[in-house]
């Protein structure tokens, strides 16, 4: 993010007053959209930027040049500029903006537009907020891309009162803007208004530049440049040279674009001195300058004077924000000088780019460095610079780039490389990695295998070795994901005598997976010291996501285990570290809270879970993860859990079909297959048909297999058989998991079929029996705290806890567990659909409500009704201050500090009643 895009340019020192456009700006300014058009040099920049600068409320400006002519980018620096007005404006638009770049080539521009819109209404109907934001966009005519035009549509069209936006633009912009003029919300500014008249010219070629013209030579070039600013300029730059300018060289001045560059060469660059000559030529080269860049880029040490003297000169050179660190050249000038570079020093050219290239990565510019690279086609020096910044890159989570890059590359360079196969199997999003990681890994093993492959490994065993690994272990991640352990096995075995001992990714990467590897095949017993080992590696080391998905992994585990205590500990150990270490800004950085979810729900704290569930959701927004990924489908799984023991069929209907969804839906993470889960979800609804289809499909692989990721499965047809009434089947079933699972350390799975078979004692009338199996899964879950085990089991559950305290048997455990099931209603207790502060119980709002005055309650009844404070103040007949004024004192008798929190806070309380 280039903060110098972001800042109002400085007034120059030759700018002309110019009270007739600043009115004309100033009363656009009533409506919704400004567009400023004219071709370059109209002085639109200079117009605007004057005009801003002069007001007193929040301002906000973007620069926009041909980069930005990609969605994600010019909405980042879109949102960019905003928050310079206030830091915490557009983060909710950013974050969701973010989290779809990782994951995806497309996205909803409307979904990010309207958390941007709705920012912005909340912004300007605060308290202690400006009533107005007036914001610039310039050179918007480097927009050609049709779904930000779109995009750009629906903000003007939605845009709220008191935001007023300004487009500089040389073309008009592709914008359906009829409806907008239709409804006079459109003010349009073009050439006619934006030209000098006699007056303005005067002052520019006399007052400033010292020209000493008579009127007629004033009106001379008045009317050959027919008022455009820029030719007006150029013409008094050239006519400074002269002591005496004649008549002649002002007749002669004449504007077309040939003419121009013919002008620019012979009476603006031919006079100035070799050495203002040659940095200006070589300044062309780069889209903005400072003097420490072009020191290296140009291999010299005096860039700073030069740039001063520019600067002094006036030869279109334009500071960029308030520091005076950076600055641009006129993009007229800029074109002129650059393709007489090219001709002229053709041989300087490529060596310039990459000396400016490696400033640029030196100074964490990475994109900026490999864009001038690949600009300027140097495909070797692009191709070395973005495997060097790799390892960076996917530390920080910003390895998206990275397929960018490769995109930009030629094909056939690609596809010869596998160190650059590999890089873009792990930029890819995730919602194309299962679709395109195999072939990836294909082509690179191919090149691997091959005599002589290009541009590769320079002939290196040892890198082959490591790039020989690097290909297995992406391809037990996808064997991972897709189930095969079998397949995950043998890389991950391939895998580990590659590994150089050096190579820390790697090494990290082999200790997680086959961590992982264990825990997937049910050994939890193996599984937990290897996770840990991860975990410690990726401390020592620093690798980030070693430590934050081996420890996702290691609280399931727990959980399973029964060890709540330990997995919490887990939990909170991580999250010290993650914030001792400055990492909870990375993509990942909360997503170990996700297992957590799962902690809560097997101790029946539901809304608990409920609650972090969404604020997990909310997280997922601002760590760049979405509905796409394979974290956001664990959540959705994970959550889905949640509510079925909620029993909330509707709510964990939508998560079923989101995960239906997923290109991830083979993905369980240990837990039921998506199929099986909406089985359940038919089961519990009574939808007994659609279950026992699922069943009769999936028994015959379920029956044979001993696999821990078909656990979960086997319970659930378990259930539908005993609701069958096949008592025999799911007994069989039933001990078959409790013998696998007991061993391994899986101990919820094995008092959850311990439940189940007594269930299926009680139901044939085998009461003994049935309370025995019933005591030992009781005495099981006891010593590790288990309480959802045994209330989504259902009534006939609860009747056998009630037995079992007649009986004395874990009476103290069961009544704890009784007390569980009546702290949650499901018929009561509302299913979380937002983050928010707590709804408190009806007789505290009513308490606080009773202490808002008559006009309180009449503005808190238009607040229910989503009134705005405009619409509150012209319907009440008060001021504007004074709602604000009434909101303040709503907001501290209710104990909150926002609108949003308001209405969230009384959501439980029908429309306030004036009295």
């Amino acid at each position: 993010m280039l903060k110098t895009k972001l800042y109002t340019p400085r007034a120059s020192l030759h700018a002309v007053e110019r009270p007739q456009l600043n009115k004309q700006l100033a009363a656009a300014a009533h409506n919704s959209v400004s567009i400023v058009c004219a071709p370059a040099g109209y002085g639109k920049t200079t117009a605007v930027a004057s005009w801003l600068r002069a007001r007193e409320e929040a301002t906000a400006w973007l620069s926009l040049d041909a980069y930005d002519d990609e969605p994600y980018r010019f909405w980042h620096y879109l949102c960019a500029a905003l928050q310079t007005i206030d830091n915490s404006l557009a983060q909710k638009a950013t974050s969701l903006l973010d989290s779809y770049q990782q994951v995806t080539k497309s996205f909803d521009a409307d979904e990010v537009l309207t958390l941007l819109i709705n920012d912005l209404v909340d912004y300007l109907e605060a308290d202690n907020t400006p009533e107005h934001i007036y914001f610039a966009l310039d050179d918007y005519h480097h927009i050609r891309n049709e779904s930000i035009h779109r995009s750009m549509a629906f903000l003007l069209k939605y845009i709220p009162h008191g935001m007023h936006i300004i487009l500089c633009t040389r073309q008009q912009p592709k914008i359906e803007l009829l409806q907008m003029r239709g409804a006079g919300r459109l003010v349009e500014i073009g050439p006619n208004e934006l030209s000098f008249n006699l007056l303005e010219s005067e002052q520019l070629l006399n007052s400033h530049y010292q020209l000493a013209l008579a009127d007629s030579g004033i009106d001379e070039l008045l009317r050959r440049t027919e008022g455009w600013p820029a030719g007006l300029s150029l013409a008094a730059i050239s006519l400074q040279s002269s002591n005496n300018p004649s008549v002649d060289a002002i007749t002669n001045f004449s504007g077309s674009y040939q003419v121009l560059s013919d002008y620019l060469m012979s009476e603006v660059f031919e006079c100035q001195s070799e050495e203002v000559q040659q940095f200006l030529l070589l300044g062309s080269a780069l889209p903005r300058l400072c003097s420490s860049l072009c020191d290296c880029a140009f291999g010299i040490d005096y860039s700073a004077i030069m740039i001063e003297q520019l600067v002094r000169n006036n030869l279109f050179i334009v500071p960029l924000g308030e520091s005076h660190n950076w600055f641009r050249y006129h993009d007229l000038l800029r074109e002129f000088l650059l393709q007489r570079l090219q001709r002229q020093r053709p041989a300087d050219y490529l060596p310039m780019l990459r000396r400016a290239a490696q400033w640029f990565e030196q100074h964490d510019y990475p994109d900026e460095a490999v864009t001038l690279l690949i600009k300027a086609e140097d495909w070797s020096q692009a191709i070395a610079m973005i495997i060097r910044l790799s390892t960076a890159l996917v530390k920080r989570g910003a390895r998206h780039l990275l397929n960018d890059w490769c995109n930009r590359l030629p094909k056939d360079l690609v596809d010869d490389n596998p160190k650059l196969l590999l890089l873009q199997m792990k930029g890819l999003p995730e919602s194309e990695q299962l679709l395109h990681s195999p072939r990836l890994l294909q082509r690179a093993q191919q090149l691997i295998d091959s005599s002589s492959p290009k541009e590769t490994t320079n002939d290196n065993p040892r890198d082959n070795d490591a790039l020989r690994a690097e290909i297995f272990l992406n391809g037990a991640i996808l064997a991972r994901f897709t189930l095969k352990m079998d397949q995950m096995q043998e890389l991950l075995e391939r895998a580990e005598p590659l590994i150089p001992t050096e190579n820390i990714t790697l090494r990290g990467q082999f200790l997680r997976e086959n961590a992982i590897n264990h825990y997937m095949r049910g050994d939890l017993n193996k599984a937990v010291p290897l996770i840990e080992e991860s975990i410690a590696f990726g401390r020592r080391h620093d690798a980030i996501d070693n430590v934050i998905i081996s420890l996702c992994y290691l609280i399931t585990t727990e959980v399973i285990r029964g060890d709540f205590t330990n997995a919490q500990a887990h939990r909170d150990s991580v999250r010290r570290w993650m914030h001792q270490h400055n990492h909870i800004s990375h993509p990942l950085a909360n997503s170990y809270d996700r297992c957590a979810i799962e902690l809560l729900r097997e101790q029946h704290q539901l809304e608990e879970a409920g609650v972090l569930s969404k604020a997990q959701q909310a997280e997922n927004y601002s760590a760049h993860i979405m509905p796409h990924s394979v974290q956001q489908h664990s959540l959705n799984y994970l959550y889905c859990r949640t509510l079925l023991s909620m029993h909330a069929y509707a709510e964990a209907e939508t998560m079923v079909s989101a995960m239906e969804a997923s290109p991830w839906i083979l993905w369980s993470y240990g837990g039921a297959s998506v199929a099986a889960t909406r089985a359940r979800l038919a089961h519990m609804r009574g939808h007994y048909d659609d279950a026992w289809h699922w069943a009769e499909q999936q028994q015959q692989r379920l029956l044979a297999s001993e696999k821990f990721a078909d656990e979960e499965d086997q319970l659930i047809l378990a259930r539908i058989y005993r609701h069958r009434g096949l008592h025999q089947p799911c007994l069989d079933l039933c001990e078959g998991i409790a013998q696998r699972a007991t061993p391994n350390g899986r101990i919820g799975r094995a008092v959850c079929s311990n439940i189940i078979s007594a269930l299926v004692l009680a139901d044939q009338g085998n009461t003994d029996s049935a309370m025995q199996h019933f005591a030992g899964a009781l005495h099981r879950a006891r010593a590790h705290g288990f309480v959802s085990l045994f209330l989504d089991e259902g009534e006939a559950c609860i009747h056998l806890l009630r037995r079992a305290i007649e009986n004395g048997i874990e009476s103290g455990y069961c009544e704890r567990i009784l007390q569980q099931r009546q702290s949650y209603n499901p018929t009561t207790t509302p299913v979380p659909k937002l983050l928010s502060i707590a709804v408190d119980a009806e007789q505290n709002v009513a308490a606080e409500l009773s202490l808002l005055s008559r006009r309180e309650r009449e503005i808190l009844t238009f607040l229910q009704q989503g009134y705005s404070n405009k619409l509150i103040s012209e319907t009440l007949f008060i001021s504007l201050s004074t709602v604000k004024t009434h909101l303040s004192n709503i907001y501290r008798k209710l104990e909150v500090k926002s609108r949003t929190q308001a209405l969230r806070k009384i959501s439980a309380a029908p429309l306030v009643q004036v009295v």
